[in-house]
């Protein structure tokens, strides 16, 4: 696999991916990591960016896996090489890696803020945890893991609604393009 040996390669692979700051989302992922490894561990941690908390997190959490920032198509092969994303965050406005794990496949356990919130469909491509408590995350990460089919339908229904998003937002573009041409159109005629 991918992590050549780094990791398990049976074990269920948790993603997260974002620039290591802010004390809160660090405990948080901390905390569930925590629960997470209490109640299986046939599951790893795949973490994967760079900031300040970086050393912090690698003491608290020994069992997982940090790659450092990755980008392109590295980080294409980390996302299609792991099973469940995770991203607790309250304060991120707009997930981009949000919409690159939904695309990849991976159900995504988010918290229910900002940009994930719109893309997350609850109980359908993921999970949107309103509470914030690392608890609920574990849960519905647990969840995730222990069911084949759950996880299969998750992940089917994740790359469906980036689709569906995409075609959409296209279709709007397109849209606009088409209501300009035909206003200057009529203005010029």
């Amino acid at each position: 696999g991918f992590f050549n040996d780094r990791l398990p390669e049976e074990n269920r692979k948790i993603l997260f991916v974002s620039r290591l700051i802010k004390e809160k989302n660090m405990s948080s992922i901390f905390h569930t990591y925590e629960l997470v490894k209490a109640a299986s561990d046939k599951v790893s941690f795949v973490i994967t960016g760079d900031g300040p908390m970086r050393e912090w997190l690698e003491r608290k959490m020994p069992n997982a896996l940090f790659t450092g920032k990755i980008t392109g198509e590295e980080l294409a092969k980390v996302y299609a090489s792991c099973d469940v994303f995770f991203f607790p965050s309250f304060t991120e406005t707009f997930g981009n890696v949000v919409i690159e794990a939904l695309a990849s496949g991976l159900p995504v356990v988010s918290a229910d803020a900002g940009g994930p919130s719109e893309l997350v469909r609850d109980g359908k491509n993921g999970y949107l945890i309103k509470s914030g408590r690392s608890q609920e995350f574990a849960e519905k990460l647990l969840k995730i893991i222990n069911d084949e089919d759950l996880r299969s339908e998750m992940s089917k229904e994740a790359i469906t609604s980036i689709h569906d998003r995409s075609l959409e937002s296209l279709h709007n573009q397109l849209w606009e393009i088409y209501k300009n041409v035909l206003s200057d159109y009529h203005s010029n005629s």
